[in-house]
Order: C-alpha cells, then sequence, then structure tokens
C-alpha cells in the first residue's frame, strides 16, 4: 500500500467525520423561550388579631385559566403548600410567611412564584394586662395599651 493512498483515506475519513458533526449539530434546534410570568400576592392587610383573619389574592397579569397554588413558612419551619387551595383567593387567620404561583395546562406550566408577604397576628392586650382586674376607668384604658405590659405611668402591671 503506498502512502498516497493511506493519506487520501486518512483525509477522506478526517473530512467524512466533520461533515457528519456538522449535520448532527444542524439537526439541533434552539428554542428561545420568553420570561416566564410572576405571580403577584397581595394581602387586604397583613396585621390581623387574633382570631381575625384576612383574604390573600394571587394574580398572575392579563391573563385567564390560571389555578394557583399557594405556601407558607414560618421563621421556623419550613415552606409547605396549602393543600387544597386552588383559588385566587384565600382566607387565612395563621400567621406566617406566604407565597403563591400560578398553574394550568397539560402539561402542567407553572408561573414564577410571588414574592413574600408575612401576615402578623397580633393582640391588643398583653397576657400579663389581661389578668389585671380594674375597677376603676382609668385602670380600664391601662388595658386598652398594645403590648407594653405597663401602665400610662410606665409602672409594670401586676396581679
Amino acid at each position: 500500500m503506498s502512502l498516497n493512498v493511506l493519506y487520501r483515506d486518512v483525509i477522506s475519513a478526517v473530512r467524512n467525520f466533520f461533515l457528519r458533526q456538522v449535520t448532527i449539530y444542524s439537526t439541533f434546534s434552539c428554542k428561545l423561550l420568553a420570561d416566564q410570568p410572576r405571580a403577584t400576592l397581595t394581602a387586604g392587610t397583613t396585621i390581623i388579631p387574633v382570631g381575625g383573619s384576612v383574604t390573600l389574592t394571587c394574580s398572575v397579569q392579563s391573563s385567564d385559566g390560571w389555578k394557583y397554588e399557594w405556601f407558607r413558612r414560618t421563621q421556623t419551619t419550613s415552606e409547605g403548600k396549602i393543600r387544597g387551595q386552588q383559588n385566587r383567593d384565600i382566607r387565612v387567620s395563621q400567621g406566617g410567611i406566604y407565597r403563591c404561583r400560578g398553574t394550568r395546562g397539560n402539561p402542567v406550566y407553572y408561573t414564577d412564584r410571588s414574592d413574600d408577604v408575612t401576615i402578623e397576628i397580633t393582640s391588643w392586650m398583653s397576657p400579663s394586662l389581661l389578668c389585671c382586674s380594674p375597677s376603676t376607668p382609668q385602670h380600664r384604658k391601662v388595658l386598652q395599651q398594645p403590648l407594653t405590659g405597663k401602665t400610662s405611668s410606665g409602672a409594670s402591671c401586676r396581679c
């Protein structure tokens, strides 16, 4: 076998190899996706009294047909899905950090999750003040001071 024949076969093999690579790469397509929509979460108020509740609303701009997933966590617990809630509006009575996202279609398409909304539960009277039994109107006003544990003069309430 001559060197020319071997050289020609090597060149042909290399050329075929690169042609195959070009063919393989040309069969891939590039799919550009638009930015994923983001859910927006709004709350009627973010501070509710003990025993109260607030309506949270999740929405996806300029779009119909969405169902919604709701999530809650606290400072000490990890985020979990709120089961049985797919409506745009939900009513909550627990404090925590809430988020939502939109979902629709088959296969399911998800929006980005909303920003966090923190719901706080507040008590207008501290537990130490609740145990006091005021006998005068002045003492009753003390009970209405939120979360201080102090009277209007600054003295602690003792029971």
